[in-house]
């Protein structure tokens, strides 16, 4: 964990801080594997995070597509 912050905390204040995340984003900065658990973690903490699909190209120029976690709203 980072500075004591839970998964969870970090994913959530990274989406406060950039609108969004993504599983490279969660990876890269936090060495998270597995968003989507995190994501699911934080929905049943009352949180309401959008699912967008995104496509876009790996390192070999092929499309692929990718969920990007948007903050709606924080539990109260």
């Amino acid at each position: 964990m980072k500075d004591g912050l839970t998964q969870e905390k970090m994913v959530l204040n990274f989406m406060k801080e950039n609108g969004s995340i993504t599983s490279m984003e969660a990876f890269n900065y936090f060495n998270i594997t597995r968003l989507s658990a995190r994501i699911f973690n934080l929905r049943s903490a009352g949180h309401n995070i959008d699912t967008e699909q995104v496509e876009g190209k790996n390192a070999f120029g092929h499309y692929m597509r990718y969920a990007r976690y948007r903050l709606i709203e924080e539990a109260e």
